[in-house]
Parts: C-alpha cells; sequence; structure tokens
C-alpha cells in the first residue's frame, strides 16, 4: 500500500468518524425534544382556554434546559400594549385550565414577542415578566 493510499483511508476513516458523532449527537437531541414534550402543551390541541390560547397566538414553545420555556408568538403586535394584553390573556387562559396562579405562569413561560415596528420584547427574568400580569403586584412588591 502507497503512502497516498494509507493517507486517503485514514482522510475517509475521519469522515466516517466525523458523520458517525454527528449522527448520535443528532439522536440524543431528538430523546431530549421527546421527552421534554410530554411537559409543554402543544399548539392548539386540546379544548380548554389555555390550548386555544396557544393554537391563536403562539407560534412555537421551545424548552431547553432547566429555564422556563420559551413562548413565540406568532403575531406582531402593533403596541406594547397590544402585545401585553395578548400575554395578560395567555396568563389568565392558562391560570384557569390549570387553577394556579398567573405568577406561576412567568415562572414556566418566557415570552418572545417581535412587534410590527421590528422591536423584540423578552425578559431576562421571570419577575420582569411576571410585574406585568394582575395581582402580581400586589403580591410582590410592598404597597405604601
Amino acid at each position: 500500500m502507497s503512502l497516498l493510499d494509507m493517507y486517503l483511508a485514514k482522510e475517509i476513516v475521519g469522515k466516517l468518524q466525523g458523520a458517525r458523532k454527528v449522527v448520535e449527537q443528532s439522536v440524543e437531541e431528538s430523546i431530549d425534544d421527546l421527552l421534554q414534550s410530554d411537559t409543554i402543551p402543544r399548539r392548539g390541541e386540546g379544548d380548554d382556554s389555555f390550548d386555544r390560547w396557544l393554537g391563536n397566538w403562539v407560534e412555537c414553545v421551545e424548552k431547553q434546559g432547566e429555564g422556563p420555556a420559551r413562548l413565540i408568538l406568532g403575531w406582531e403586535p402593533e403596541s406594547l400594549d397590544e402585545a401585553c394584553q395578548i400575554l395578560r390573556e395567555g396568563a389568565a387562559s392558562w391560570s384557569e385550565s390549570t387553577g394556579k396562579d398567573m405568577v406561576e405562569f412567568a415562572k414556566e413561560y418566557s415570552p418572545v414577542v417581535d412587534m410590527e415596528d421590528g422591536s423584540r420584547m423578552e425578559f431576562d427574568w421571570w419577575f420582569d415578566f411576571a410585574k406585568m400580569l394582575p395581582r402580581c403586584r400586589s403580591k410582590y412588591i410592598p404597597i405604601g
């Protein structure tokens, strides 16, 4: 076997090993996605008010790691007030469907809203989102 043949053989083996790693990684990621998908409501499935809200307003729900799931709206509101109203309706319908307080919605979901003017509403911390929900202000911020 010549040096060129040995070089080509090593290159081919290296490429095959790289391809194998990519496939293994994809399979592991797919398994993780499947395991997490059981805990995230799917868009528009079911017949409660939150499922209908998801079907009407949400493009996708992305769960990555331990933090809240990213709730990506598929609608571009004209104003911040309109975006807040849509999110409040979602939190209220989630609260109604689960029996949990709306503040818990902010701990489970982190909304991402692209506005009509090209800006983006996104929250770094659950409490920043929770402050705009009804009843949160009086529960977490001392008044007076």
